[in-house]
């Protein structure tokens, strides 16, 4: 967990233990309950609704941060695996440590895999292109969707 992350967990349980107090010293104190008649009770709920406000936001933050952990874990290992298949060193671990918003990461990686998938593209392109064979391939309608050089200057 990253210490920007650690600083926020700290303020929001800060926040909604401060409404906690605020709530109790509220619930005790009965001359302050007869002074304030009906608005007294609004304020009460009020502190109460802030404080599951806050709680709710709290759970949600963290539920968001952990899927994107496993996004960014989920990219990581697409890239070392398109890395290996193109015989390219994987990035280096400290590279996905340092990264302190998790969606920059996120996008960093979508950004790598991209750059690995074109690279593959062009591999795979070079080695199709440069065939003596006739190579096409077809939609299910029988439409062409690609041919090489090949196939191309044979049927014109």
């Amino acid at each position: 967990m990253g210490v920007l992350f650690q600083r926020k967990t700290f303020m929001i349980l800060a926040l909604a233990f401060s409404l906690a107090v605020s709530l109790i010293v509220l619930a005790t104190d009965g001359e302050l309950r007869d002074r304030l008649g009906m608005t007294y009770w609004i304020l009460g709920l009020a502190i109460i609704g802030s404080i599951l406000l806050v709680l709710a936001g709290y759970v949600w933050d963290r539920t968001m941060m952990d899927r994107l952990r496993e996004i960014n874990q989920s990219a990581r290992e697409q890239a070392d695996l398109a890395a290996n298949k193109n015989d390219e060193t994987p990035a280096d671990d400290e590279d996905y440590t340092l990264e302190q918003d998790e969606i920059i990461g996120v996008a960093r990686q979508i950004e790598r895999m991209a750059q690995s998938l074109q690279k593959m593209e062009a591999s795979y392109r070079g080695i199709v292109e440069d065939q003596v064979d006739l190579i096409c391939r077809y939609k299910p309608n029988g439409s062409l969707t690609f041919t090489n050089q090949a196939y191309s200057k044979f049927l014109g």
